[in-house]
C-alpha cells in the first residue's frame, strides 16, 4: 500500500519559489522573447514569463507562479501533487550547486569591481574636467535660455545639485539614497553648453546617409554610481506619502517642477533616469520609501510623449504587473506632455511664449544639413 508523502512547511515554500522559467526550459518548452523583458511560450500565447525574475504567468487561467510556483506547474502539465513537489525541489536543489559554482567566480568579480574607483567630482571625466562646486554664468544662461526661472534653478543650486565645471559645462550631480548617505554626490549628468556648428555635426554614417550628431554635448561623469540618476526633493516630509515624477532627463525633470510647483503635494521627489533605465526607478522607488518611511508610493511616469517613453512606460507596466512586491503600497500614473513627440520642456516653452521656436529651429537645422549632406553624397559616389 503506497503512502502519500509527507512535505515540510519548509520545503513547500522553497517549491513555491521556484524559478518557473528556468524549470520550464529546463523541461524543453519553446519560449520567443517578445520584449526586451518578457518570453511568451509558442503554444500558448497567454503564457508569459519575465526574464529577469522568472515569473511565469499563465493570464487565460489566472495563475501565477509568483510563490505560486506547484500551482502553476501542476496545472500547466497535469502532474498531481506529490510529483510536483518532488520535481521542483530536485530542480531548486541542482539549482543550489549550480550557483555555489557561479557565486565563487560572482565573488572574485566583486573583488574586482570593487577596485574601481569611486566617483570624483574633481575628476569627472579623462579630459581633466573637475566641478568648480559653483553655477557658473555660462551654465545660468543656458538654463533660463531653456526657459527655467531663476526661482527653480535657484532652488537646485542651493541644494548643491547643478553647477558647472571648469569647461563651463552644467553638471546635474547624482545623491545616493539612504541613511547617512543622502546627499552624498555619485555621479552626474554633464550637460554642454556650447552649441557645435552644424558643419561638425552633420556627417555620412558608413551607408552614406545622414548623420547629426546632438547641437550640445551630452554624457555621464566618469565612475559615476550606477542606478542613481538626478534627483531632488520638494516639500519633503517623513512618515506621509511620497510622490515620485520620473522623467529622460534633468532639463525635463526641472522643467516639470517649474511646470507643477504651484501644486505639489508633500514630499514629492523628481527623478530623472538619463535616458529610460527602469532598474533605476525601481531601485530609487524603493530606497525613498525606506528613506521617508512613506506608506505609500505614487509613481508618476512622466518620460517624452514619443515611441521610446511608450516603450519604456509598457515595460514598467508589464513588470509592475507581474511583481507582487511592486504592487504592494504603490501605485503607477501615466503623465505623457500633450505634444507629439514632445517633453516637458516643450512644454514649459509654450507656455512661456505661446511657440515652439525650438521645433521650428531644428526643422531649420535639419534642411541645412540635408543640403550639406547631399554635397557629401555626391563626394561618397564618386569615391565608390
Amino acid at each position: 500500500m503506497s503512502h502519500l508523502k509527507v512535505f515540510t512547511e519548509k520545503q513547500l515554500n522553497y517549491a513555491r519559489k521556484t524559478n518557473m522559467l528556468a524549470y520550464m526550459l529546463e523541461r524543453g518548452e519553446p519560449f520567443e522573447q517578445v520584449s526586451s523583458k518578457f518570453v511568451e511560450h509558442k503554444d500558448h500565447d497567454s503564457l508569459r514569463a519575465n526574464i529577469k525574475t522568472g515569473v511565469v504567468n499563465w493570464y487565460s487561467q489566472n495563475i501565477t507562479s509568483w510563490n505560486n510556483a506547484i500551482e502553476l506547474s501542476m496545472a500547466f502539465y497535469n502532474e498531481p501533487f506529490e510529483t510536483t513537489v518532488e520535481d521542483l525541489l530536485q530542480f531548486q536543489s541542482t539549482r543550489r550547486v549550480m550557483n555555489q559554482s557561479i557565486n565563487k567566480s560572482s565573488a572574485r568579480q566583486n573583488v574586482l569591481e570593487s577596485k574601481i574607483e569611486p566617483f570624483n567630482p574633481q575628476h569627472i571625466s579623462t579630459m581633466g574636467n573637475y566641478d568648480t562646486s559653483e553655477l557658473g554664468q555660462k551654465g545660468r544662461s543656458y538654463l533660463k535660455s531653456r526657459y527655467l526661472s531663476d526661482e527653480t534653478i535657484d532652488y537646485l543650486e542651493k541644494l548643491n545639485l547643478v553647477s558647472t565645471d571648469n569647461k563651463n559645462n552644467l553638471l546635474f550631480k547624482h545623491i545616493d539614497i539612504g541613511v547617512g548617505k543622502t546627499g552624498n554626490i555619485v555621479g552626474c549628468d554633464i550637460q554642454g553648453t556650447y552649441a557645435r556648428s552644424l558643419e561638425k555635426r552633420a556627417s555620412l554614417n558608413d551607408k552614406g546617409k545622414l548623420k547629426l550628431a546632438r547641437k550640445y554635448f551630452k554624457g555621464i561623469g566618469e565612475n559615476s554610481m550606477n542606478k542613481r540618476g538626478f534627483l531632488f526633493g520638494v516639500n519633503v516630509a517623513y512618515n506621509v506619502p511620497l510622490t515620485l515624477f520620473i522623467t529622460e532627463g534633468p532639463i525635463e525633470s526641472a522643467s516639470l517642477f517649474e511646470l507643477q510647483k504651484e501644486a505639489l503635494p508633500v514630499n514629492s521627489w523628481f527623478l530623472s533616469l538619463s535616458g529610460l533605465k527602469e532598474d533605476t526607478f525601481w531601485e530609487t522607488k524603493g530606497l525613498l520609501q525606506e528613506l521617508t518611511k512613506a506608506p505609500k508610493v505614487e509613481s508618476i511616469l512622466a518620460v517624452n510623449n514619443d515611441e521610446k517613453g511608450q516603450e519604456f512606460v509598457q515595460d514598467v507596466h508589464e513588470t509592475y504587473k507581474d511583481e507582487r512586491e511592486y504592487q504592494s503600497a504603490h501605485t503607477l500614473k501615466l503623465l505623457l506632455p500633450e505634444l507629439e513627440n514632445g517633453d516637458w520642456n516643450e512644454m514649459l516653452e509654450l507656455k512661456k511664449t505661446g511657440l515652439l521656436n525650438s521645433r521650428a529651429e531644428k526643422l531649420k537645422e535639419k534642411r541645412e544639413a540635408e543640403k550639406l549632406v547631399q554635397s557629401m553624397q555626391m563626394s561618397y559616389s564618386e569615391r565608390v
